[in-house]
């Protein structure tokens, strides 16, 4: 089920907005992949060109695992005064609005834009009567920001935490 986010409250005066994900915006998608995973297999000691190699294998195969396993949720690019700055992955069911992928470029982070987003999903999900879920790695810092903005664990399976916002709790 898709839901319009015409509606997402985006914190007045940010500069931020959202847009459908584009073909043409491939290149950017992988850049930012690329630079929220590097930091994870620089201890390979692999060559550049086996780096970049395995991260496009990577991108390439969490692309379609998102295809195949939410074909209905919604893609979309976080623009801040009128840049791509990063991606929202979304999908939206009777009772949730469930972030699949939420990424920053580095230069973007811990700066307000996430919580902006955030709250404006938690604000879409007061309006339309749905609780907002996620999966986060354990060890990434993001989790203080879903606890701040009220998200609540509902379960750890390793290496992941679910978490969960309801409206009115």
């Amino acid at each position: 089920m898709r839901m319009s986010y015409e509606n997402l409250m985006i914190r007045e005066g940010s500069m931020l907005s959202i847009r459908p994900a584009l073909s043409e915006d491939e290149p950017f998608l992988f850049q930012l992949f690329e630079e929220s995973r590097k930091q994870e297999f620089l201890n390979t000691g692999w060559p550049e060109e086996q780096m970049s190699s395995f991260l496009h294998m990577q991108f390439e195969a969490q692309k379609r695992s998102y295809q195949l396993q939410n074909p209905s949720a919604a893609h979309e690019i976080i623009i801040y005064r009128q840049n791509r700055i990063g991606r929202l992955i979304t999908d939206i069911t009777d009772s949730s609005i469930h972030i699949l992928d939420l990424t920053l470029s580095g230069k973007c982070r811990n700066r307000g834009f996430g919580a902006s987003l955030l709250e404006g999903l938690q604000q879409a999900a007061v309006t339309t009567g749905r609780n907002v879920t996620l999966h986060v790695f354990e060890t990434n810092s993001a989790q203080n920001l879903y606890l701040r903005l009220g998200f609540r664990i509902t379960r750890s399976e390793t290496p992941y935490v679910r978490m969960e916002w309801q409206p009115h709790s």
